[in-house]
């Protein structure tokens, strides 16, 4: 739920300053540099965000893996 949200408040937020971009006089072609880089920004960092927390994971079948191995040593 609370990710819910936060997803909910990056796109007001994207939205907000999209608008504000759209209002400037500017070129089409800066306009539209903007616009990707503001959008690109969050998807940057919900990748990094899911990359860090997947690299602390341990893998289900590493562990059993792990544990296997040491019950056929005894």
């Amino acid at each position: 739920m609370v990710m819910l949200g936060i997803i909910i408040c990056i796109v007001l937020l994207d939205l907000a300053v999209i608008w504000n971009i759209c209002r400037l006089d500017l070129t089409s072609a800066e306009r539209t540099k903007y616009i990707l880089i503001v959008l690109l920004l969050p998807i940057i960092g919900v990748t990094l965000f899911y990359m860090m927390n997947r690299k602390n994971e341990i893998p289900k079948w590493n562990l059993s893996t792990r544990l296997k191995d040491r019950n056929k040593r005894r």
